[in-house]
């Protein structure tokens, strides 16, 4: 009778149940590392948008020279206008 009764009874095959504890640390570990690239991410994606709607003085002209805008002049009877939406553009005048 005591030869059936090893075979009936579970075991113990993995010993302690720290395998699964361990699981656990690495899959809190993952879980903390893809939390933190995801945050990097969009910590980026939000300065580039950020970056992206400040009018850029010395950018392309968006909008148009402002209305009333009084030109610098740049010289050769070109003078130097803001835009409306940032940016600004070179106007020939004569001269």
């Amino acid at each position: 009778m005591d030869q059936f009764q090893w075979q009936s009874s579970p075991g113990n095959f993995g010993g302690p149940w720290r395998g699964r504890r361990t699981g656990l640390l690495v899959g809190g570990i993952a879980g903390v590392i893809i939390t933190i690239i995801m945050i990097v991410i969009v910590i980026v994606i939000f300065a580039k948008a950020q970056s992206a709607m400040t009018p850029d003085p010395s950018g392309p002209c968006m909008g148009g020279p402002v209305q009333g805008a009084t030109g610098e002049p740049v010289g050769h009877g070109n003078y130097k206008f803001p835009c409306e939406g940032g940016g600004s553009t070179i106007v020939h005048l004569g001269g």
